[in-house]
């Protein structure tokens, strides 16, 4: 699934998408890259500033396992490549995924797979870094939330979350990139590291780096009596959350 839809992609049939009924289906996403290789410019100056902004902010040079959600054809995939012993690409588009295959043929510890959020996630921690790019808006507000638990899920303490998301208005959107960035940064698993936001030929976006709160750390919180119903699905108030993070 890849990844925000700047005017060269939209189209009626686009416009036609709500953006709060059912999230973009994968049908949708492998008519896209039928009728391009490169729908979304990747190399273009403003693509390729994008990934350069990603791959500073992350804050260790080196990653045991990680975890892409929506790689699309590949190009950030073949970069975090060099910084992770292990990367899983994902992409609910086997069209994508294809391209993705070829591109990155000669890299190694490298596995595409074709994944549906949230359902397909899996459900242990093992993920020192997942990046969650320019794919959030085009899941409702439900699918959303549920991925967003399940990424809290898959995160190992204190592991690295990196969010990249255009700021911009998509009729094929079901959200905006600023609701996504809103949906991690209030769930009590989360903490923002550091941000960014930039704008290039009149298309802004925000790069965010944010931390997976400690298991031990939310539960000593919790035993001191802070009201939540659960952690994964994230029913926290605003001062619990502020609580989880800060402490009573």
């Amino acid at each position: 699934m890849k990844k925000n839809s700047h005017a060269t992609v939209a189209s009626a049939h686009d416009k036609d998408l709500s953006r709060n009924v059912e999230s973009a289906p994968s049908s949708y996403f492998d008519a896209v890259y039928r009728r391009s290789a490169n729908p979304w410019r990747y190399g273009s100056d403003y693509e390729s500033e994008k990934l350069r902004i990603l791959l500073d902010t992350l804050p260790d040079q080196r990653y045991a396992e990680a975890l892409e959600i929506g790689c699309g054809p590949g190009v950030t995939s073949a970069a975090l490549a060099q910084r992770c012993n292990i990367l899983t690409a994902t992409d609910c588009s086997e069209v994508a995924l294809d391209l993705a295959r070829t591109h990155c043929r000669a890299l190694h510890g490298l596995t595409f797979i074709r994944m549906r959020v949230p359902k397909d996630l899996p459900r242990q921690a093992r993920y020192d870094l997942v990046v969650f790019s320019e794919v959030g808006y085009y899941l409702n507000a439900v699918d959303l939330a549920a991925t967003v638990d399940g990424l809290a899920m898959v995160s190992v303490d204190r592991g690295t979350v990196a969010l990249v998301h255009w700021l911009n208005e998509s009729g094929d959107h079901r959200t905006s990139g600023q609701e996504v960035y809103n949906a991690f940064t209030t769930h009590p698993a989360f903490t923002p590291i550091t941000g960014q936001t930039a704008e290039r030929h009149g298309n802004r976006y925000r790069v965010d780096v944010l931390r997976r709160i400690p298991r031990l750390a939310l539960t000593g919180t919790l035993q001191r009596g802070v009201r939540i119903r659960g952690i994964i699905h994230g029913k926290a108030s605003g001062g619990d959350r502020r609580r989880l993070r800060n402490g009573p």
